[in-house]
C-alpha cells in the first residue's frame, strides 16, 4: 500500500468476509478471474484504498455510482454556498444593524460548514481507431499453414478466412505458436508450408506483444514524430497526451519505459496509422484495467477487421465475434465470444454435437418447430399472440429499466444479498427479453405473410 494511503470502506470487510477455511487476498488484472472468484474488491487510487462489496463487474458499477453521487453532493453544496454568499452580500448592502448581524450570523454558519472536496478520479487514456478506407469483402485467406523450428513442428494444417468486419480471437495453450502465426501473417516470418493472401485495399496495423519495433535509444516524442514527420509537434504532443504521456515525460528514452508505457506508445502509433485490419498480439498485457476498458471500447467502435491473440477472457468476450482454438494439428472455429466458446466446448464434452441435429443447433431446431406451429395458427390467433408478446416485451423492458436503476443506486450495495439478487434478476430478465424478441419477430413474419 502506498505511504499515506487511507482506507475508505464500502460495505465489506476482509475480517467479516473470512470463511471458515480461510481468506484469499489476490492481486490480478484478469477481470474474468476476479468476477469468478472474488466477492470483495479493493482499489488503490489517488493515495486512497477503497473497498467494495462484490466482484469486478459489481465494483465497476458501484465505483461509477459512487463518483456520480459524490459529484452530485459536491455540486449541491457549491450551489448552497453560492446562495448563502449572495444572501450575505445582499444583507450587507442594506447596511443596517439588523441586516449586518444577520449577515455575520450566516457567515459564521458558512465557516462551520464541512466543505466537501471536489471528487477526483485517476486520469484515463482516451483514443479511438479509424480506418482511412474500406477493404474488399475478403480480407485474409490463410491455407494449410505449417511452421516449426529445429525439427519441431509448432502447428500445421492451419486455415483461416477473414471477411470485412470480422473480429476473431485466437486462443490455445502456450507454445502452440500463436505469436509465430501472427508474425507469419504479418510477413515477418516465412511459413514452412502454406499461403497467406490478403484481399484488396487491406492496410495492416500490427501490435506486437513485446514491442520489438520501438527504438530503445529514441525518446517518446521522436519515436512518434519520426514515423509521422508531417505532423506538427503540437499534434504529436496532443496524441501522446491522450495516452497520459505529457510534459517532460515525452523526452524519456524508450528503454526506460515500463511495459505499460511502451504499450501506450505502440497504441498511439497504431491509432495514427488509420489501418483497416488490426493484427494484435496480447494487446491488454501490461495495461491497467481502466486502459484495457478504453482499448476494448475503441475496438468495439472500430469499423475495420480485427485478428487478435489473447489470454484475456474478459477482453475476448467484449471484442470477438468468433473464437479460433489453435492446436498443433490445426484449428477449430466457434461462433461467438469466449463464453459462447465455453458453452459449445461443454456440449462437445457432454457428447452433444450440432451434427446430431443434421448440421443444425438445438436452438435452430426449436425455432423451426415454432415456425411450423405458427403456420397452422389462424390469423386471429396469431394477431392475439403478437399483441400479447408486445405487451410482454414492454413489461420486461420496464422491469429491466427498474433493475438497472437499482443497480445504479449506491444504497443497493449496502446489502450484498440484495445486490446479488438484483444482478441475477437483471441477467434473467435480459435472457427473457432476448427470447421474447425472437418470438415477436417470428410472429410478425407470420402475420405479414397472411396480409
Amino acid at each position: 500500500m502506498p505511504r499515506g494511503a487511507r482506507i475508505s470502506p464500502r460495505g465489506c470487510s476482509l475480517a467479516a468476509k473470512r470463511p471458515a477455511w480461510g481468506t484469499v487476498l489476490v492481486i490480478s488484472h484478469d477481470r474474468y478471474f476476479l468476477n469468478a472468484v472474488c466477492d470483495c474488491m479493493a482499489e488503490i487510487s489517488l493515495r486512497r484504498l477503497t473497498q467494495y462489496e462484490g466482484n469486478y463487474d459489481q465494483f465497476s458499477v458501484k465505483r461509477r455510482a459512487d463518483l456520480e453521487r459524490q459529484m452530485k453532493e459536491y455540486k449541491l453544496q457549491q450551489a448552497e454556498i453560492a446562495r448563502q454568499e449572495a444572501i450575505i452580500q445582499r444583507y450587507r448592502m442594506y447596511n443596517r444593524e439588523k441586516s449586518i448581524k444577520a449577515a455575520e450570523s450566516r457567515e459564521k454558519r458558512l465557516e462551520k460548514m464541512e466543505r466537501l472536496e471536489r471528487p477526483q478520479s485517476e486520469q484515463k487514456v482516451r483514443f479511438s481507431f479509424e480506418a482511412r478506407r474500406r477493404t474488399g469483402d475478403d480480407v485474409l485467406m490463410v491455407k494449410d499453414l505449417r511452421k516449426g523450428f529445429e525439427g519441431r513442428t509448432l502447428f500445421e494444417n492451419f486455415n483461416l478466412h477473414l471477411r470485412a468486419g470480422d473480429r476473431v480471437a485466437i486462443i490455445g495453450p502456450n507454445g502452440v505458436g500463436k505469436s509465430t502465426l501472427l508474425n507469419i501473417i504479418a510477413r515477418q516470418l516465412t511459413p514452412d508450408n502454406g499461403t497467406v493472401v490478403y484481399g484488396s485495399n487491406v492496410d495492416l496495423g500490427y501490435y506486437e506483444q513485446h514491442q520489438t519495433k520501438l527504438h530503445p535509444d529514441k525518446d517518446i516524442l521522436n519515436e512518434i514524430w519520426d514515423d509521422f514527420p508531417r505532423l506538427e509537434i503540437d499534434r504529436v504532443r496532443g496524441v501522446l497526451a491522450l495516452f497520459l504521456l505529457t510534459g517532460d515525460d515525452v523526452f524519456q528514452p524508450i528503454r526506460t519505459l515500463s511495459g505499460g508505457e511502451k504499450g501506450r506508445v505502440s497504441l498511439a502509433k497504431l491509432m495514427l496509422r488509420h489501418d483497416n485490419f488490426l493484427l494484435m498480439d496480447e494487446p491488454t498485457n501490461h495495461l491497467d484495467m481502466d486502459s484495457r476498458e478504453v482499448l476494448e471500447g475503441a475496438l468495439e467502435d472500430f469499423d475495420g477487421t480485427i485478428l487478435t491473440v489473447s489470454h484475456d477472457r474478459y477482453f475476448i468476450n467484449r471484442v470477438a465475434n468468433r473464437v479460433v482454438e489453435m492446436t498443433p494439428e490445426g484449428a477449430k472455429e466457434y461462433i461467438g465470444n469466449y463464453d459462447d466458446y465455453l458453452e459449445k466446448k461443454r456440449l462437445e464434452e457432454a457428447g452433444i454435437e450440432e451434427e446430431a441435429y443434421g448440421g443444425k443447433t438445438k436452438t435452430q431446431i426449436d425455432k423451426e418447430k415454432r415456425k411450423a406451429r405458427l403456420a397452422k395458427e389462424s390469423e386471429k390467433a396469431l394477431r392475439l399472440k403478437l399483441k400479447n408478446t408486445e405487451e410482454d416485451v414492454a413489461r420486461t423492458e420496464e422491469e429491466i429499466a427498474n433493475l438497472e436503476a437499482q443497480m445504479g443506486d449506491p444504497e443497493t450495495y449496502r446489502d450484498s444479498n440484495l445486490a446479488q439478487q438484483v444482478a441475477k434478476d437483471h441477467r434473467a430478465a435480459q435472457l427473457r427479453l432476448d427470447e421474447l424478441y425472437e418470438i415477436w419477430e417470428e410472429l410478425s413474419e407470420a402475420v405479414a405473410e397472411l396480409e
